[in-house]
Parts: structure tokens; C-alpha cells; sequence
């Protein structure tokens, strides 16, 4: 029997199991040591939004080797696993990117500074006057104010989490369904009409959110909070306080947490010609209006061998024209896969399909993004077993990827093997509390804490004593439509629209202009996923669109996409689906879900 242990004092996610199975963990730790790698040589061409880029200077972050780019914005350097590469040019904003096993080319592109000289600092100070803040405030996310002042994450002494205006869900259906799952170890939900939000806190009064949290809106404290009072709209930013340092000047009220929002009425809104403030709350500026694009892109946008193996006359025909194909593309794996998925789907035939990655196995071989590629092809099929396969092989190739625990552990879930699926979750919270792997921002740790959560809930009795399965407390806990999203290539850039039956849109961006920090936190912790939660709330048809940016390889990215209906409960289903990313700057239509029990 799976022996669980419940640890209260750990602050990355106060749910269940961050420490237990040691006896899975043993024979990994020495293969989280970075071995020596062989340096590679790494290249591509350095733009900007107005050409190629010159004179860009490229180093490895810690040494002193590096490269300059050319006339033609290319250049060219060694470079080993594991490594930081500072791309760095003056008038351009600095970017650094992680060398991964699979890192070859790399086409970047830099963004100009766009500092206002009032925001240059020319003394020594590290914390800025008030009166500063207030200047940086609308363009700067780190700052959020409070009854105290205006408060600065970067220099707060104490855990400061904040989420601006670009990431939170104006879709959804009151404040409680906007703070759940946002932040780790904080739940949120509506009362009788208030929203009621809990935390673990560090106050050591009255134990962990004891009493509940209160909040501080536009700098006045109430104890409590209708969910409806602020128009969703209207909202600025969000913070969370939770740590004893942060709540102290609260006084005793604050002893359970403090929530603070700003509204954008109330924090330096624009103001018209006449100087009198815009109500920015009564703008209508997500309301879904534009037209993505609803016929099949992929048929429209697909390459030429594909198209030639369409225009086949029957199996046959098909069988000849591959194989007269697949010596020109022996190399592309992407070609390997667009027939697979040609003749299992569009001819029915499993078994030549499976023949074509066998014949080619060695062109997916070490590479774990082709791997995966093929696997969320499995999975879309249903042949989860063949999947499981390609998830433990990229599991050895890539034990440093915490995805790598998240997809093997799902992957076992889906062949009924539920105890190995607990055994790498256990693994993965065992590693984390070792320091092991790290997850300062908790993103990713939320996402597989909530897969270990649903496994507990619906195959609990399998793994667990009642006994041990009563004692078990589940926190942040969901019912409803989860879309899970993973792309098999981490340099992967888009931008998804989630739309909502009344036409209100949220848009989640994932590039190195809009979400550096969130990118740099995926390659340093090594992954590529994302969730978003639809509460019964919101019944109806829900909508998805997507808007392809492209990777650094100029190459195709597999996108896959896991719906979950009626999440955790007994009647919970889940289907995959593969979607093959090539055009780009176009907004199309992924899939269309229907939310409700």
C-alpha cells in the first residue's frame, strides 16, 4: 500500500503527499545532476519588428565566451545543455534563453527599449519615493496599491503576488470565480452574496487563515465583500498578502490574509480633454466581435507532399506515393507524422500507419519534441498504451523537465495504472521538497497538484485506506470544464481566446513581448503547459481560438489540447485533441466546448 504524508508547514501547495515514496525516488537523484555535456554549435539570424539586427552581442550567461551577429544578423556559437544564452544589443531590450537538448537554431527576435527618461534612476537607491510609484504605476505590473501606500513587489521584503489586468479572466463569473487557482494556497468562492477567500498565512495567530481574509479596495479596508460589488471589468490589479511581515500594518484583522484590488476608476485613469476622469468600467472592449477564421486551416495551409497523399486514389496509391516521398523527407519527422496521422485517420489503416514510425524510428530518436509530438498523436487516437511508451522515454531522456512527471504520471492514469501515477507524483513533491527541482512561482506545481487532487478523489479508494482516505484534505479543489493546453516545442509563441456563450472574450498571451516572465519561468523550470477552469456558472457553448506566432526553428509546433467535462466528479470524462500549428499571425478556431453538467 502507497503511504501518503501530509505536510502543513510546506508553503508551496498545502494540499496532500509533497513527501512520501522515497524508496521511488532513490535511483533519480543522481540523474538530476547536470551531466557534462558536449557543446554544440548553436545559430540563426538576430531581428527586430524593422530587419535583421547587427552587432548583437551573444554570451553564455556566468562566461565569458560569446559571439557578435553580422551584417545579415546571423552568427553562430558552442554552446552546451543546461547553458544561459544573453542576447544583448544597446537600445534593445536584453533576452536570455536556455539551451535545451534540442536546441539547434535559434531565430531570435529583440524589442526596443521604450524607457521614458523620468523612469531612469540616478541615485543609489533601490526603493523608489512614493511619488515615483505613482509615475511608474499604470506601465509597471510589480506595483499594486494599498491603504499603506503604493506597495513594490520587486522590493517587498515579504511574498508580494499580484495579478494585473491581462491576467484576470473578465469572463468569469464573479470575483471568487477569478482568484480560485490563482494563486497557490489560496482558495476563493461566493457566500450568500460575499466572497469568501482563505490562505495559508505565516502569522502564527489563530492558525492558517484564521477568520479569513480581508481587503483592501482602492486603499480602504473592509472586512467583507459582495462577489458582485466591482464590475470585473474594472479591475486593475489583484495582490495577495500572506506573510506576517505583510499583514502586520493591518493589525489584527489581517492576522487571516489581506486581499487587495485596484480598480482602474480609482487608479490613475485616463482622463479626457476637459480633465474629467473616463469611466473605463463602462467599456464594452472585450466583447468578442471579430471573425477567426472557421473552415479547416490545415487543409487549406497543407504542405505539398500531404497534399499529394490527399489526391490519392485508394490505399494503394496512397502506400506508392509515400514511399516515392519519403526518401526526399527522410529527415523531417514532420513528415513522418502527417502520414502517420494520413493513413490512421483518413484510410483506417493502424497498421501501415504504425509500420511508417517503426521504419523511422531513428528519426525520432533522442529528440524529445518529435517524441512528444507522436504521443499526443497517440493519445488523440485512443492508443494510450503506445503513448505511455513514448512518455517513459522522454521521462529518461529529460528527468530535469518537471513536465516530464506531470506526463507520465496522466499517462498512467490513462493506461489504469494509478499506483505508478501516484508514485511520480509523490516522486515529483519529493524532489521539489529537496530542492531538487524548483518552482519558485508554484505555476506549474498548482497544475500537477490538481491532477494529483482529481486522482485522489476519483481513484482514492484504489490507492488508500479509508481510513488514510478521510484524513485527507483537498485543497482548491474544482468542479467544471478544464481545458488543459501543451505544446510539444517550448519555443512555441501564441496567443489563445477563450470566448464565452454572452461573447466576452479573455486572451491569454504566451510570447516573449507580452509574457517574458512566464516564459523564462517554463524554460527554467523546463515546461510547457497551461490550464483554465470554467465553473457551471457560465453554462454553454464556450469557444476557442488560437493565434500562431511561431517558434525560433521556423517549424510547425504540435499543440495539444485535453478537455475534461464534469472534473471531478465520478461522471468525469476527458478527450485529447492534436492540433498541427504552421500558419501564423492568422486567428483561427481551435475547438468549440460545451460547458454544464
Amino acid at each position: 500500500m502507497v503511504h501518503w504524508l501530509y505536510h502543513p508547514k510546506n508553503t508551496c501547495n498545502p494540499r496532500i503527499m509533497k513527501n512520501s515514496i522515497a524508496c521511488f525516488c532513490f535511483f533519480l537523484l543522481a540523474s538530476l545532476a547536470f551531466s557534462q555535456e558536449t557543446p554544440k554549435k548553436i545559430f540563426g539570424t538576430i531581428s527586430s519588428d524593422f530587419g535583421v539586427l547587427r552587432d548583437v552581442n551573444i554570451s553564455i550567461l556566468g562566461k565569458g565566451d560569446g559571439a557578435v551577429s553580422d551584417a545579415n544578423g546571423k552568427f553562430e556559437m558552442m554552446a552546451q545543455k543546461g547553458e544561459v544564452l544573453v542576447f544583448s544589443r544597446v537600445g534593445m531590450l536584453p533576452l536570455e534563453i536556455k539551451v535545451e537538448d534540442v536546441t539547434r537554431i535559434l531565430n531570435i527576435t529583440m524589442y526596443e527599449k521604450t524607457e521614458k527618461l523620468d523612469e531612469v534612476t540616478v541615485t543609489k537607491k533601490i526603493k523608489k519615493d512614493q511619488v515615483l510609484l505613482a509615475i511608474e504605476y499604470n506601465n509597471n505590473p510589480n506595483l499594486i496599491k494599498s491603504t499603506f501606500g503604493i506597495l513594490d513587489k520587486e522590493t517587498s521584503n515579504y511574498s508580494l503576488r499580484i495579478l494585473d489586468e491581462t491576467e484576470i479572466n473578465v469572463s468569469a463569473r464573479d470575483l471568487g470565480a477569478v482568484l480560485n487557482g490563482r494563486f497557490a494556497g489560496v482558495k476563493a468562492q461566493c457566500n450568500n452574496g460575499d466572497l469568501a477567500v482563505s490562505m495559508r498565512t505565516d502569522t502564527g495567530v489563530g492558525g492558517a487563515g484564521s477568520g479569513g481574509a480581508i481587503y483592501d479596495v482602492d486603499g480602504q479596508i473592509f472586512p467583507s465583500l459582495p462577489c458582485n460589488l466591482i464590475d470585473l471589468n474594472n479591475i486593475k490589479r489583484i495582490a495577495v498578502i500572506g506573510s506576517y511581515s505583510g499583514v502586520l500594518r493591518y493589525g489584527n484583522l489581517g492576522k487571516g490574509g489581506v486581499v487587495i484590488i485596484n480598480t482602474k476608476t480609482a487608479n490613475f485613469s485616463p482622463r479626457d480633454q476637459d480633465g474629467n476622469l473616463i469611466d473605463v468600467a463602462r467599456r464594452n472592449d472585450n466583447v468578442y466581435t471579430s471573425k477567426a477564421l472557421v473552415t479547416d486551416i490545415e487543409q487549406q495551409n497543407r504542405p505539398n507532399y500531404l497534399q499529394q497523399l490527399y489526391e490519392s486514389n485508394d490505399t494503394d496509391d496512397a502506400i506508392a506515393r509515400y514511399k516515392e516521398l519519403a526518401t526526399a523527407y527522410s529527415s523531417s519527422y514532420f513528415f513522418f507524422l502527417d502520414a502517420y496521422t494520413y493513413f490512421s485517420t483518413e484510410r483506417k489503416n493502424n497498421e501501415y500507419a504504425d509500420a511508417i514510425i517503426v521504419e523511422n524510428q531513428t528519426v525520432f530518436a533522442d529528440n524529445p519534441v518529435a517524441l512528444k509530438s507522436l504521443a499526443f498523436l497517440y493519445q488523440a487516437g485512443r492508443r494510450f498504451e503506445k503513448a505511455n511508451a513514448i512518455y517513459r522515454e522522454v521521462f529518461i531522456l529529460r528527468p530535469d523537465y518537471a513536465q516530464s512527471y506531470l506526463d507520465l504520471a496522466d499517462s498512467y492514469q490513462e493506461i489504469g495504472a494509478y499506483q505508478k501515477a501516484a508514485a511520480i507524483y509523490a516522486r515529483y513533491g519529493y524532489l521539489l521538497e529537496e530542492g531538487l527541482l524548483i518552482d519558485t512561482t508554484k505555476v506549474f506545481t498548482q497544475i500537477i497538484d490538481r491532477e494529483l487532487n482529481n486522482l485522489i478523489t476519483l481513484k482514492g479508494k484504489d490507492l488508500l485506506s479509508k481510513q488514510d482516505l478521510k484524513k485527507l484534505t483537498l485543497d482548491e479543489y474544482f468542479e467544471g470544464t478544464r481545458l488543459v493546453f501543451e505544446w510539444a516545442d517550448s519555443e512555441a509563441e501564441f496567443e489563445l481566446k477563450f470566448v464565452n456563450p454572452q461573447d466576452r472574450y479573455f486572451d491569454w498571451k504566451h510570447s516573449a513581448r507580452e509574457n517574458a516572465d512566464r516564459i523564462k519561468d517554463e524554460k527554467t523550470i523546463g515546461y510547457a503547459t497551461e490550464e483554465y477552469l470554467i465553473d457551471d456558472a457560465l453554462p454553454g457553448k464556450w469557444q476557442v481560438n488560437i493565434n500562431y506566432l511561431g517558434n525560433k526553428s521556423l517549424t510547425p509546433t504540435y499543440l495539444k489540447a485535453t478537455v475534461y467535462h464534469n472534473f471531478g466528479r465520478p461522471s468525469q470524462t476527458k478527450e485529447t485533441k492534436v492540433f498541427k500549428l504552421s500558419l501564423k499571425n492568422v486567428e483561427q478556431r481551435l475547438f468549440a466546448v460545451n460547458n454544464g453538467r
